[in-house]
């Protein structure tokens, strides 16, 4: 996860680092890639009659989860010009710090938001009709 760069994107609300309760790097970076490539192996092997090597990298499949952080990051240091919120001391690391970036809170469309009763609400509204809709549906202007 280290390698991948999810790691720098996990924090604590203090901005620690955070360990995640959850194996990103088992589940989405290893089983779900190996299924994957041995579902087209199979596949493959059934039309050809040959089967085949596979490996699997599970710091380079968990790598290309990355895009979106590696992507916005690299936009919103585009139109502010700042890169302080970049998530390493690497200066060819474009990942924002976790909450900087589109998908991590920076848009009021997309984000958690706690309720009346100290539970919490995910909002994933990137499509302006939806974000409108549920502006709308609890009474706020748009942003």
């Amino acid at each position: 996860m280290a390698m991948s760069g999810v790691l720098d994107q996990l924090k604590t609300a203090q901005g620690e680092q955070a360990m995640p309760n959850v194996q990103f790097a088992d589940l989405a970076g290893g089983s779900d890639t190996a299924v994957i490539a041995l579902l087209a192996a199979v596949f493959a092997a059934q039309r050809t009659g040959k089967g085949r090597h596979i490996a699997i990298s599970m710091t380079h499949s968990l790598y290309n989860h990355m895009v979106m952080p590696k992507v916005t990051g690299k936009l919103i240091s585009r139109f502010s010009g700042d890169n302080s919120n970049s998530a390493s001391n690497n200066t060819s690391s474009t990942a924002p710090m976790p909450q900087h970036d589109f998908l991590g809170g920076a848009l009021p469309c997309y984000r958690l938001y706690q309720t009346a009763d100290q539970r919490h609400m995910a909002v994933g509204s990137l499509e302006l009709k939806f974000w409108q809709g549920l502006c709308e549906g609890i009474g706020v202007a748009s942003a």
